[in-house]
């Protein structure tokens, strides 16, 4: 009779136990499945809480394998410390536990009893961590172990029971499932996230190459086979692949936009665009905006965000053509880019990191600049890491009769123009001619003589004499403008008895600020007659 009634007992503690487990599976499923993405971790490390209390220990963990599988990082944890036991552990730590999680066992053992010799390795690691004994449950969803739930006892040891390990095996399968869900969904925002800048990248890349296809580019390849020209061809094939900053150097209508394109094309950025900019075209109150971009509401007008150039190039080049006509307040923020790969758009405080190439372009004499403080020095030396001289066509002159024969072939197609030959007298007078405007001329006069046409042979339009350029006697006059420039401050300066600032300061009379007379002052050697006075 007492035993029938031992075991009623026994019966009913056992049927209470299974409703208490039950009534906390529904708890933890109602908590996990109503819980919103953001509120997720929250809920995660709630029920690893409630789950050790169930089973009376201390701390829990929810560890991650990598794809590898040969570690394990902590993503979720709870303990009556409040501290993060680990961040990551590698699996090569347990080399008897381990394996059997990969299998999907479970796995519960004392660092007090009797292992194989193989968990000894895994018992110096739970030493080392101050555990006393564990629980390890396979975290299995859809027939793959992604990862452990281990529930372990510092305070003190514990023995688990079958029951237990298979209680902990139904609420790790509910862990799992979440997380999967976290992640999944992770990846599918930071996919769209991708696939949006892809599209907002390719939209302009779109909008830049049909400006691209409506602008002309001159001549389409780099023709020619004189040593000068060879020696500037030698030199793009050095640096092509390098990536390193190259400063093309040459005068006007030379061809320096082909040579940065064939550096481009034969760079390990070929497969991302080569976007162009001309500085000298561009108005300064425009260049900020169009090279770095701008935020909405930055400036009257700025009704959108848009990216700039650099934000189009990234991963490919840029190239700066002009770069002598860059104003000089926004070269700073050029030699940023060039140092640091980044930048601040016009109107905004979030800094843009790209990857670009700068190829750079100039007819000018940049160390005059510099010495004229129009041009950063340090700005010139970062861009001249490489420099290449593209030679003037006067030096060249053996690729004369080569340039213009070919474009004979691709005007004369594009015009209707069955001309098969150049006539003598006219080789004769291009091969004499000096050309002022280089290569970009000479294209021009074939182009025109191919217009008027009539003939198979092609013939000079006029004698060449119409294209020289201006006299050299001309040049002083462009010297003396710095003459005449610090005459006029120091006119002014005067009329206003040498008051910089102010309404009726000599900087408000010339339209410039206060500082930037002052630089110009000091820049053009500009000093104050010691006898006179200012109000």
């Amino acid at each position: 009779m007492w035993r029938d009634l031992l075991g009623v007992q026994q019966t009913k503690a056992a049927l209470a136990d299974r409703l208490r487990f039950q009534d906390l599976v529904a708890e933890v499923s109602t908590r996990l499945v109503t819980s919103a993405d953001d509120e997720a971790g929250e809920a995660l490390t709630g029920c690893l809480r409630d789950t050790c209390r169930y089973f009376d220990t201390d701390r829990a963990t929810l560890n991650w394998y990598n794809e590898e599988k040969t570690s394990a990082d902590l993503l979720y944890y709870w303990n009556e410390f409040g501290r993060a036991p680990y961040g990551r552990l590698p699996l090569e730590n347990f080399p008897w536990s381990a394996p059997q999680i990969l299998r999907g066992e479970l796995v519960s053992y004392r660092i007090d009893e009797e292992l194989p010799e193989i968990a000894n390795r895994d018992k110096a690691t739970l030493v080392g961590l101050g555990i006393k004994s564990v629980a390890l449950v396979p975290l299995i969803v859809a027939g793959q172990v992604h990862g452990t739930c281990t529930f372990s006892n510092i305070a003190r040891s514990k023995t688990w029971s079958a029951t237990e390990m298979a209680d902990l095996k139904v609420l790790a399968e509910l862990f799992g499932n979440v997380v999967i869900r976290l992640r999944a969904r992770a990846a599918l925002t930071t996919a769209l996230a991708e696939l949006e800048r892809a599209k907002d990248r390719l939209e302009a890349e779109n909008v830049y190459l049909r400006d691209e296809i409506r602008s002309t580019h001159g001549f389409h390849e780099l023709v020619g086979e004189s040593p000068a020209l060879i020696r500037c061809l030698h030199e793009v094939e050095k640096v092509a692949s390098t990536g390193t900053t190259v400063l093309i150097q040459g005068e006007t209508g030379t061809g320096k936009e082909l040579v940065a394109r064939a550096l481009h094309e034969y760079s390990q950025r070929s497969h991302r665009p080569l976007v162009k900019v001309n500085c000298a075209a561009l108005p300064a109150n425009l260049i900020e905006s169009e090279l770095f971009g701008h935020e909405k509401g930055a400036f009257t007008g700025a009704v959108v965000k848009k990216k700039g150039r650099f934000d189009l190039a990234d991963g490919g080049t840029i190239f700066l053509d002009e770069i002598g006509d860059f104003p000089l307040d926004l070269q700073g923020k050029l030699l940023r880019v060039l140092q640091e790969g980044e930048f601040q758009r016009l109107g905004g405080s979030e800094t843009v990191h790209v990857d670009v190439r700068v190829i750079a372009a100039t007819n000018r004499n940049l160390i005059d600049a510099v010495d004229n403080g129009e041009f950063r020095a340090d700005l010139y030396y970062r861009i001249n890491t490489f420099p290449i001289y593209l030679p003037a066509l006067r030096e060249r002159r053996g690729d004369i009769r080569l340039l213009a024969e070919h474009f004979v072939r691709l005007h004369g197609q594009q015009l209707g123009k069955q001309v098969t030959a150049i006539s003598s007298s006219m080789l004769e007078e291009l091969e004499a001619y000096s050309w002022p405007g280089n290569v970009r001329q000479l294209e021009g006069v074939i182009q025109r003589a191919l217009i008027t046409a009539s003939s198979d042979t092609l013939e000079l339009v006029e004698r060449l004499q119409t294209f020289r350029a201006p006299a050299d006697h001309v040049q002083p006059a462009v010297v003396n403008l710095r003459s005449i420039e610090k005459a006029h401050i120091e006119r002014t300066l005067n009329q206003c008895h040498w008051m910089i600032a102010g309404e009726r300061g000599a900087a408000a009379m010339l339209g410039l600020p206060p500082s930037t007379l002052r630089s110009k002052m000091k820049k053009l050697g500009i000093l104050r007659d010691k006898r006179v006075t200012s109000n």
